[in-house]
């Protein structure tokens, strides 16, 4: 999506968005305050920003099936559209090095949140999606809408998002994903003890990430 089309309130999103990928590359002074300014935007925005713009009524209107809507990307940042349809989950997954704002547009979604106990011999291993991993005790919030959540490399990075009556969720992600940083996937097995989980791991190919997961 050009940022100069559109509602005006998301040609400043991604704006304010653009300012603040350019600080996390250079590791700016001034990175925090940026962000919490597209945080502070992102809480201005609501559904209706979107449904005027034949880019995503349709899809809006269609809430099927799970959707996702590009409203920008230059490849360091992205910002995306999620559609969720009744009784649907997005599985576990990580966000190696980013820094992500989530917002529920409309409806409600139940956000599952851990970390790796060790994510530097996690991502050393070449072997990484043949050996079992080790995951922190999941905490499990719902989100309303209107509610903004946050992660970044410093608190817990990996997520998964169940709807069970459906909901319109919007990503600002800072330092994307690249071929070299991939997302992976996580499927608990075992819990272990003090709440720590056993998980194998999955590379998130685009074909992957694309399909629709249902209620898995």
């Amino acid at each position: 999506m050009d940022p100069s089309l559109g509602d005006s309130r998301i040609t400043h999103l991604v704006r304010l968005a653009q300012k603040a990928a350019e600080s996390l590359r250079g590791d700016a002074a001034d990175t925090p305050e940026l962000l919490a300014q597209v945080e502070a935007q992102l809480r201005l925005l609501s559904i209706e920003c979107f449904e005027n713009d034949p880019r995503f009524a349709e899809a809006l209107v269609n809430n099927s099936d799970f959707d996702q809507c590009q409203v920008y990307d230059d490849g360091y940042l992205a910002i995306t559209l999620m559609l969720f349809p009744k009784a649907h989950s997005y599985p576990l997954h990580d966000h190696p090095q980013m820094t992500v704002l989530t917002k529920v547009l409309h409806g409600r979604c139940v956000l599952t949140e851990t970390s790796l106990v060790t994510p530097e011999q996690f991502y050393g291993n070449p072997d990484r999606y043949t050996d079992f991993v080790r995951l922190q005790r999941f905490e499990e919030t719902l989100k309303l809408e209107g509610e903004v959540s946050r992660l970044d490399r410093h608190s817990p990075n990996l997520h998964a998002l169940t709807s069970d009556q459906g909901c319109v969720v919007l990503d600002v992600m800072f330092n994307y994903y690249t071929e070299e940083r991939p997302c992976s996937f996580f499927y608990a097995e075992e819990e272990g003890p003090e709440g720590v989980v056993w998980a194998t791991a999955r590379p998130g190919t685009a074909e992957f990430m694309a399909l629709d997961w249902g209620g898995h």
